[in-house]
């Protein structure tokens, strides 16, 4: 399973094999739609994974749409693992069910899964 990069500011894309949150600490969150799931700015370790419905991910004052993302994307792991302030807030345009992973338990994911 190779990840697919559709754009490197946004998201990443993924298959997971079956199974594979079993064993990884995780939180499973659902946003309404309108709903803030992550703001530009914060300086956080989580990393998101869109389990199901659409987002949009919006960054500055004036909120340009920069993608949108949906079952299967990943936001926030560029600043998760690499430190820093969001660059963009990710906004539910449906309900959005999502796991949230801290950086700890993303990486303990990637190590299980090699061809993640």
């Amino acid at each position: 399973m190779v990840p697919q990069v559709p754009d490197p500011s946004s998201s990443t894309s993924l298959s997971l094999a079956p199974h594979a949150l079993d064993d990884v600490e995780h939180e499973t969150v659902t946003h309404p739609p309108g709903a803030t799931i992550l703001s530009e700015g914060d300086a956080t370790d989580e990393v998101i994974l869109i389990a199901g419905g659409t987002a949009k991910i919006v960054a500055g004052a004036a909120g340009h749409d920069l993608a949108r993302v949906s079952a299967g994307d990943l936001v926030g792991e560029v600043s998760a693992l690499a430190g820093g302030q969001r660059t963009a807030t990710v906004i539910a345009e449906t309900t959005v069910l999502c796991h949230r992973f801290t950086r700890a338990s993303f990486e303990q994911l990637l190590d299980a899964d090699p061809a993640f």
